[in-house]
């Protein structure tokens, strides 16, 4: 049986200079959308894009959305909705969140490594959290309102208020 043969790697020196022709700077605030199997191999996987951008950003503020998908009410469920005998069930088995140990769900490998490390605070909305690595990293974590999470004093608003950017 024959096995796909590597022809593209992309390495942290590529991501870097994309980075750069994308006008990132030092001192920017942004939030990071990724997709590493976009790039079909790179040496190191989430480590070296992370590396990337911390060497990018290497003043300035980086978030990722870590969210917790199934941290919210099984009722509301539509991929994939819960038979309603099972609903409370899944409510009474479901543990607590927990910023440090509360998997990322359904964001891919990136995010997720982003969030374990150590240096990365995240926020502490149960349901849609922010990993933030940086400059006013837990100050912007422990502003996130629970009735608005993405509205005023989150860390998107942060972004704004910065000037921020959106790097897919």
């Amino acid at each position: 049986m024959a096995q796909d043969l590597i022809t593209t790697v992309t390495t942290k020196n590529d991501f870097k200079q994309a980075f750069s022709r994308a006008h990132l700077n030092a001192s920017d605030t942004v939030i990071v959308h990724t997709s590493l199997s976009k790039f079909y191999y790179v040496p190191g996987g989430p480590e070296t894009i992370i590396l990337a951008l911390k060497e990018t950003i290497s003043k300035g503020t980086i978030m990722m959305p870590s969210e917790v998908s199934t941290n919210c009410d099984p009722a509301s469920w539509e991929y994939p909705p819960v038979r309603s005998d099972l609903i409370q069930t899944i409510r009474d088995n479901m543990p607590p969140y927990d910023p440090m140990t509360s998997a990322t769900e359904g964001l891919g490998i990136t995010p997720e490594y982003f969030r374990t490390l150590t240096d990365v605070v995240r926020s502490t909305h149960p349901y849609l959290p922010i990993a933030i690595w940086g400059k006013n990293k837990v100050q912007i974590a422990q502003t996130q309102p629970l009735n608005l999470p993405y509205g005023i004093n989150s860390p998107l608003d942060y972004l704004y208020k910065n000037n921020g950017k959106i790097v897919f």
